[in-house]
């Protein structure tokens, strides 16, 4: 987890000396690779937890390729249609998409 922190510090200071964009956008796109860095290592984890105990397999724990799709399609759907707004509005559209999310 050291290696998230050092991940974020480094692109910051990269993204800031190559003048990628604003400060803002530095701290997103540092935060970002932070984050890819806690995936991997979380990834790496899980892995060989269930590699060295053989309890439960993670195609087990995965969601249903119909669950997946489904999400993907509300995702969509909502992006299409500015989401934000849909969200926060108070029609019973809104409602049922805040409750699908």
């Amino acid at each position: 987890m050291i290696g998230s922190s050092g991940a974020f510090a480094g692109g910051l200071w990269v993204l800031s000396r190559w003048g990628v964009g604003s400060t803002e956008q530095c701290l997103v796109y540092a935060s970002c690779l932070s984050m890819v860095v806690r995936i991997v290592y979380a990834g790496n984890h899980a892995r060989q937890y269930f590699k060295e105990t053989n309890s439960i397999s993670i195609m087990e724990i995965l969601p249903a390729p119909t669950i997946v799709a489904i999400a993907a399609v509300g995702a969509a759907v909502v992006r299409r249609l500015d989401g934000v707004q849909v969200l926060l509005g108070t029609g019973g559209f809104g409602i049922i998409t805040l409750a699908a999310l």
